[in-house]
């Protein structure tokens, strides 16, 4: 390898940038992309320009209308709560009439703001109780169960952002409900509040796409007259934040880790912490908790503890074999995860599975992988 080629390759994983002045263009060859800082620039290397997925129409339905209504009025309702509060703080620390009319006219405010929200949320129910699942979407008789059965007991559950509950159906088995009333706007700039537990399901389609056993059964239900997600319960599980059991370094396990690495490169995933994967009885790992999954872009960033078991290193010739038929086969990928997620998080599927089958290695271009 020649000087000249040792420059490059090092420049290239330096990922330096040169800065455009307005009006200049690069050489030709090379592509222009847009900074957050800076303005305009490009690589000091070529890099393969990302190959976009096939453009979608996106249809705005009936259901999407009133549920952006709802959120936006409930965020309306939550920022108004946070002036009141900070209202109360001042007229504490320094009374006066006119902090007491402000907070009189702010209590007025947040009152019709909870009454718009609750109007809205009540339309958006009565719309979602009438839906159906997709044509096509129950696939397994456990999905048609988990999607029919009846629920005879429902609990919160606690420790998560979103709001999240254990059910319990009439046969006894077990299930994770998320409600889309109880999803939390800004948790993530990519992913908006109200389209989690489409991903939910989502997750689950792309696992059985794979051939991957690693994705809890998922399904959209409703449930108490709301629209939701509901996941199998993984039964005797522990979170592997918590276990003791040293699955890291389980000769066994190892395989379970790349695909589960492979599997959060292609969705995306920023929540995959040590409390959102499980580890069962019989040693197997599950991936749990995928709503904050399908990014819209990789602002974002990755979290993944499996990427980071594996980041940089060659992609197996048996998951290779996977993406191939993932690229082959993508037609049926849109057809599947186009009912739940928007054209630019499918075109961010294809991109990131595009980059590993040019690559050959467990790293696309997300702002960072951490955890």
């Amino acid at each position: 390898m020649s000087i000249l080629e040792k420059l490059d390759n090092w420049l290239n994983k330096q990922g330096i940038r040169i800065y455009l002045k307005p009006g200049e263009r690069p050489p030709e060859g090379y592509f222009v992309r847009e900074g957050k800082r800076g303005g305009m620039y490009y690589y000091a290397t070529k890099r393969p320009e990302k190959k976009k997925g096939r453009p979608q129409k996106e249809v705005a339905t009936e259901v999407n209308k009133l549920q952006n209504n709802f959120m936006g009025a409930r965020k309306k309702w939550h920022d108004l709560l946070a002036v009141r509060v900070k209202l109360q703080q001042l007229d504490k620390e320094f009374p006066s009439q006119r902090n007491k009319d402000m907070l009189k006219q702010m209590n007025k405010r947040v009152d019709e703001a909870r009454k718009n929200q609750r109007d809205l949320y009540d339309q958006f129910k009565q719309k979602t109780a009438k839906e159906k699942p997709l044509e096509g979407d129950i696939e397994t008789p456990r999905e048609r169960e988990m999607f029919s059965s009846e629920i005879r007991e429902k609990e919160m559950l606690g420790g998560g952002c979103n709001e999240t509950f254990k059910v319990i159906y009439l046969d006894g088995r077990k299930g994770c409900f998320k409600p889309v009333s109880g999803e939390r706007e800004g948790l993530r700039d990519a992913v908006h509040a109200g389209t989690c537990y489409k991903r939910e399901v989502a997750a689950f389609k792309l696992s059985r796409i794979l051939g991957f056993d690693c994705c809890p059964t998922t399904v959209a239900r409703n449930y108490g007259g709301e629209m939701g997600s509901i996941q199998d319960w993984v039964e005797d599980g522990e979170t592997i934040s918590v276990t003791n059991k040293d699955w890291q370094h389980n000769p066994k396990l190892q395989d379970d880790i790349e695909d589960l690495a492979l599997y959060n490169i292609l969705l995306g995933n920023s929540d995959r912490h040590g409390s959102n994967a499980m580890i069962d009885k019989n040693d197997k790992l599950w991936a749990i908790d995928n709503g904050l999954t399908f990014p819209l872009n990789d602002d974002d960033g990755g979290i993944s503890i499996f990427v980071r078991r594996v980041e940089g290193n060659d992609i197996p010739s048996r998951l290779k074999v996977k993406l191939n038929e993932l690229n082959k086969n993508w037609d049926n990928v849109e057809k599947k995860l186009g009912k739940y997620i928007e054209p630019d998080a499918l075109n961010g599927v294809y991109n990131r599975m595009s980059e590993m089958l040019a690559s050959g290695k467990f790293k696309v271009s997300l702002a960072k992988w951490g955890w």
